[in-house]
């Protein structure tokens, strides 16, 4: 069991790799932006389009990804919602 956090860990501090559950998705939350014209939101604004500070608009996909989960963000992992064949969608 240790080795598997350690294994998490140095993934995540050395490599910036995170690992997303396969019944799980990865809102990436970036703390600050320190290059760019653009490092704050614009007022009226709730997701980040272009890397500024804040919820960033793509998403992280189950399986191990990288790139925008370096030390400056965090990461929300939600629950992907299961849709049933039996669901109605008839309006």
């Amino acid at each position: 069991m240790a080795a598997l956090i350690m294994y998490k860990f140095v993934l995540r501090v050395f490599f910036g790799m995170i690992i997303v559950p396969d019944d799980r998705i990865g809102l990436v939350v970036k703390k600050f932006a320190l290059y760019g014209n653009d490092q704050r939101l614009p007022d009226g604004r709730i997701i980040a389009t272009r890397g500024e500070a804040g919820m960033q608009a793509k998403p992280l996909a189950p399986w191990a990804s990288t790139g925008e989960c370096g030390r400056g963000s965090r990461v929300l992992l939600w629950n992907l919602l299961p849709l049933s064949s039996k669901t109605n969608w008839d309006w």
